[in-house]
Order: C-alpha cells, then structure tokens, then sequence
C-alpha cells in the first residue's frame, strides 16, 4: 500500500486561524461521500475523524471500501481518528480498526 507523508500545520509557518475539520458516524452512503467532499473543500488544517468510522458491522471488506471511500481526504489532509461503538460492537472489537489505522 502507498505511504502518504505530511508536513503539520505548526511547521508550515501558518498559525491562525488553525482550521479544524471534524466528521463522526461516517458510514458509507451518498451523504457520507457529500460530507467528505464538502470537508475536503473547507481546507482544513487537520481533521478529526471521531468515531463509528466505516459502519463495517462486522464486515472486514466494508473497512477496505471504507479507505478507498475516505482516501482523497486522508492522502490530502492530515488524521486523527479515535474509534466508537460501531468499532467495537457487531463482533469488530476493535480488530479490524486496529489492522488498518
């Protein structure tokens, strides 16, 4: 898999106004790819994915098209992500969210 590098935003010389991009409950939908589009347009400095990511249930391949779905955000964006219920309940316990971020 390809390997994406980033230069923080403290280290680009721009200190304010630091934009903050944040998205929960992504799931996979048509919504969702609007809502990822829409952030993406903001710039943000950095995003904060929190929580209840792909909405895989259960389902390892949906973690897959959940990155490729996500992927023109995060190869542009810096990421901090932290997990929810969704990544630890429909027998995930966390498996697969660890595998992949």
């Amino acid at each position: 898999s390809q390997e994406i590098f980033f230069i923080f935003a403290s280290q680009k010389k721009k200190q304010f106004p630091f934009i903050l991009g944040l998205m929960a409950d992504i799931g996979q939908t048509i919504v969702s790819n609007a809502s990822i589009w829409n952030l993406g347009q903001m710039k943000p400095d950095a995003i904060l994915l929190a929580g209840d990511l792909s909405y895989s249930d259960g389902w390892p391949f949906r973690w897959d098209t959940f990155a490729r779905l996500i992927e023109p955000l995060a190869s542009i964006y810096p990421i901090l992500h932290v997990g929810g219920n969704h990544e630890l309940g429909s027998s995930e316990n966390w498996i697969h969210y660890l595998e992949r971020w």
